[in-house]
């Protein structure tokens, strides 16, 4: 095999399942023997994959390296990333802690353990180690995001009422205060707005991208669609007269400490009805950011998809969140979210509406 450098600098990129997507930089390999040599090549190998988002086929190279060079902690820090969105949580853990037995200054490997505990719902475990992060990093770039998900991970871990993650549906998580949220049917086919680039305050957003009104509007549609159609909407040019107004921005300004863990925003204004068990949605406010928070990079499109379902599904009633990582409507970013509604999601926006006749709305759903 022929000689490489005997210095092999590679750019990692850390996958949060909780805290958006941060990098370590320049991370120098001093591979000294032939063996080491080649997982240093396969260790490359399997942290294109993972960029590239092949978590599958990145899993045997990086085992393979692990196998070869058992003793270096980057091995094992990039199969605990490959391990976490393959779904296999508790050896994502094992990795992480054995990525940091050999190098404790790894100290952004403690989110990610955070992150798995919490995907696997054992809340006070991932609270433990986001605080041990904060304990070692308080001024990390990350930190008021760590804060919120803190903050949202007790608020999980004192709810009395939790669906079951394996359920046909989560519809008693997503009651507020024991209330059902909806649309009432004299405010249907609702009126929406969306802007054209800007935020709240009218300013055009930098980095805003014309179609990403188009995947906002797939995603208006596929929420009428899980709903058999009992909701609908129509599209208005004066945010005045929407019933749900929709902008953009690429400032994470809009978010408390107690929410700084979202990529967006549905604020949704309610008011009590007479029927027992159920309350009136006048009004709604989407806010979608379409930078990583800490960064301040783009995201994806399929990342914005999966924000846009998100918010809709708060502004469509659903106030709560799944405790399922799979659902759309799961607390937190997750690689094990995908951008689509699962059957979970479905039920629980059609179990909402099910006693409303379907609602033909004026603009026909668009085609994708």
């Amino acid at each position: 095999m022929a000689m490489i450098v005997a210095c092999l600098l590679l750019s990692w990129m850390l996958l949060s399942w909780v805290l958006p997507t941060r990098a370590a930089d320049n991370v120098v390999l001093k591979p000294k023997s032939q063996q080491q040599f080649l997982a240093a090549e396969l260790l490359v190998q399997g942290s294109n994959l993972l960029k590239a988002k092949q978590a599958f086929k990145a899993r045997p190279i990086l085992e393979q390296a692990a196998a070869l060079w058992p003793e270096e902690p980057q091995v094992h820090f990039n199969l605990g990333v490959c391990m976490t969105q393959v779904g296999e949580f508790p050896k994502a853990i094992e990795e992480f802690q054995q990525a940091m037995k050999g190098n404790p200054s790894l100290t952004e490997c403690l989110p990610d353990i955070a992150s798995c505990y919490q995907l696997m719902n054992d809340y006070n475990s991932a609270i433990s180690y986001f605080q041990e992060y904060l304990r070692r990093q308080p001024q990390a770039a990350d930190a008021p995001q760590v804060k919120g998900m803190i903050n949202a991970l007790e608020k999980a871990a004192s709810k009395q009422v939790m669906s079951d993650p394996q359920g046909e549906d989560y519809f008693p998580s997503v009651l507020r205060n024991g209330r059902a949220e909806r649309w009432q049917l004299n405010r249907l086919p609702l009126k929406v707005f969306i802007s054209n680039g800007t935020d709240e305050r009218g300013a055009f957003v930098d980095g805003f991208q014309p179609y990403f009104n188009d995947i906002l509007l797939q995603c208006f549609d596929i929420w009428m669609r899980a709903a058999d159609h009992k909701l609908g909407y129509v599209l208005v040019d004066d945010a005045r007269q929407a019933d749900i107004v929709c902008t953009w921005t690429n400032h994470r300004d809009f978010l408390s400490d107690q929410t700084a863990v979202e990529q967006g925003a549905a604020r949704v204004a309610t008011r009590p009805l007479p029927q027992p068990g159920l309350s009136q949605i006048i009004g709604a406010r989407v806010i979608i950011l379409i930078v990583n928070p800490t960064t301040g990079k783009a995201i994806s499109d399929d990342e914005i998809k999966k924000t846009c379902l998100h918010e809709l599904g708060h502004a469509m009633g659903l106030s709560g969140h799944s405790n399922n990582n799979k659902d759309v409507m799961f607390y937190s970013e997750s690689p094990t979210v995908w951008a689509a509604l699962t059957k979970r999601d479905k039920n629980t926006i059609t179990r909402l509406y099910a006693d409303y006749p379907p609602v033909f709305a004026d603009r026909q759903p668009a085609s994708y």
